[in-house]
């Protein structure tokens, strides 16, 4: 039965198909992978940080190291050298010294020698005759300078002297005897302040004691004068050999 007014039929709702409209909206935000790329990239940053610091840092220990061995090198050479020139020997003599000296350092520096065989070369020059020698050059005339002994007895100081250092040289004198022979310098200065004769009497002691050594060890009479460049050539011939 009609009640005389209009109704509208119900409007179907529209369907669409699944491929085009999905029933799920798309998810957005960084994904599990991009994630880890982005901790990878920052481990690989970081250890490159890491290794280079180690670089730096290793090669800062060995510049240390070699600088401070040159260091030493120069600072054993320079000590040897500092004796050589303050003595008394003539300057030929000087710069032969030295140049045998640096054959050592240079020996080193071409790592023909090591470490401890440098430092072997080293004490075995210091400890030698050869610095012995040059650290009491010309002590007789710097000690008769203050006396009157006569000049027979100033040529027979001399003479022993000579045999001395050549005995010493030959292996017949050790370096300490040779020291032990020396007068010291403050019982010297205090036999010229007492007075000239006790001063001549110190050297004639000293006199006697020379040529008591040089008998002893049978060094000749009237040996030659020792050649220093040619003695610590010959040295340290002989310690790059072994």
């Amino acid at each position: 039965m009609s009640t005389g007014l209009y109704t509208q039929p119900p409007i179907p709702s529209p369907q669409y198909p699944n491929s085009q409209f999905p029933s799920s909206p798309p998810q957005y935000g960084t994904s599990s992978r991009g994630g880890t790329n982005w901790i990878l990239s920052l481990l690989l940053v970081g250890g490159g940080v890491l290794l280079l610091a180690s670089v730096l840092i290793v090669g800062a220990v060995w510049y240390a190291v070699s600088s401070l061995e040159g260091w030493m090198v120069g600072l054993g050479r320079e000590g040897l050298v500092a004796v050589v020139e303050e003595s008394d020997i003539p300057p030929p003599e000087k710069k032969e010294v030295v140049a045998q000296i640096d054959r050592v350092v240079a020996a080193y520096k071409a790592k023909e020698i090591g470490q401890a065989d440098l430092e072997r070369l080293l004490t075995g020059l210091d400890d030698s005759p050869v610095m012995t020698y040059i650290s009491f050059y010309g002590l007789h005339d710097y000690y008769l300078e203050d006396t009157s002994l006569p000049q027979t007895e100033q040529d027979e100081l001399k003479l022993a002297w000579r045999r001395a250092v050549h005995g010493m040289f030959a292996g017949k004198i050790s370096s300490n005897e040779f020291y032990d022979a020396m007068p010291f310098d403050d019982h010297f200065e205090e036999a010229v302040a007492h007075s000239e004769k006790e001063a001549n009497e110190l050297m004639q002691k000293w006199l006697t004691r020379m040529q008591k050594m040089a008998d002893a060890a049978g060094v000749p009479a009237d040996p030659p004068a020792v050649d220093i460049g040619d003695e610590t050539r010959k040295l340290v011939d002989r310690l790059l050999a072994k």
